[in-house]
């Protein structure tokens, strides 16, 4: 008996993906010890906590930025309702699975805030491909870190320059044919392509305030697991959170879980293990700045949700 391709893909993404997520946050925390977590969260300092979502706050106004900045050309509307529609957005891309995930909510909801569906996730998708090249780069330095050879660090920002000057060539060669398709003729994927291109070609300035400002939200988003890990007592160098903390993130960049449930905090034992954090601490410290995180994205999306529809 075959089974049908459709049943299998419906299968995987709305089972098979939380049960992963699950599965591999039970086993961290059987293996850690749930005793152990819960004594760790009664000594916690609170204050700190306050500081993870200072970060987690400030890092998400960055991200609304620069997301606004290459969107607000392309719609007529305020940057009040667009705020509104990313944060639920946000909040939304946070229980599905992967980045990929994440683009598709936040393109929808771009949607319903007047722009097309395909400029909505060019938009989302130039934002957040800038975003993953940074992190990319700041991944680079965490894996020489974690393998203790800073030369594997230099070929590794070496083969990312490469594949962006590649890719830019490419663009600029293509560029000219795709933009002269019929869009009638093509699919849903070749219109998002050619959004892509005239949002990376025609908005030049908010692209490279994009470019610029992006290592500075993922800095200071950086800042929030520092914080936490303050808040559990652990303190540590800065300059050492930054590159683990952009190789776990790209974990979640993985499609196999809810938003890397389970997988990221996986690779933040691995990783936060080798500058001498307890396992305890390290998870301890994930639950809680997951937590923080969706506290600060979902409480005011229920309440924007809550209210009347209103016009741009």
């Amino acid at each position: 008996m075959t089974i049908p391709q459709d049943l299998f893909k419906g299968f995987f993404k709305k089972v098979l993906r939380p049960l992963i997520g699950c599965l591999v946050i039970s086993f961290i925390i059987y293996y850690v010890g749930l005793d152990d977590i819960f004594n760790k969260i009664k000594l916690v300092d609170f204050r700190y906590i306050l500081l993870t979502g200072v970060f987690v706050f400030v890092s998400f106004l960055f991200g609304f930025g620069n997301a606004f900045l290459l969107a607000y050309k392309q719609v007529d509307m305020s940057w009040k309702v667009f705020l509104m529609g990313y944060w639920i957005a946000w909040a939304f891309s946070l229980i599905v699975p992967g980045q990929v995930g994440g683009i598709l909510s936040l393109s929808l909801w771009m949607k319903k805030l007047g722009l097309r569906w395909e400029v909505g996730t060019a938009v989302m998708a130039v934002d957040k491909v800038v975003s993953l090249l940074w992190m990319m780069f700041f991944a680079a330095f965490g894996i020489g870190l974690y393998l203790g050879h800073l030369q594997i660090t230099f070929f590794l920002v070496v083969l990312l320059v490469a594949i962006v000057l590649v890719g830019s060539v490419g663009l600029f060669l293509f560029r000219d044919r795709l933009l002269k398709e019929d869009d009638e003729k093509r699919g849903v994927f070749f219109r998002i392509i050619k959004a892509i291109i005239l949002t990376t070609t025609e908005q030049k300035k908010e692209l490279l305030i994009n470019i610029l400002v992006t290592p500075v939200t993922i800095t200071i988003g950086a800042g929030a697991y520092w914080a936490v890990f303050l808040a559990v007592g652990v303190s540590t160098d800065f300059i050492q959170v930054l590159p683990l903390v952009a190789v776990s993130a790209l974990v979640a960049y993985i499609p196999v879980s809810l938003n890397g449930v389970g997988t990221a905090e996986l690779a933040g034992l691995t990783l936060f293990a080798t500058i001498g954090m307890d396992a305890t601490s390290i998870l301890t410290a994930y639950i809680l700045l997951r937590l923080t995180v969706m506290t600060i994205a979902w409480v005011p999306s229920l309440m924007l949700m809550s209210l009347p529809s209103r016009g741009a």
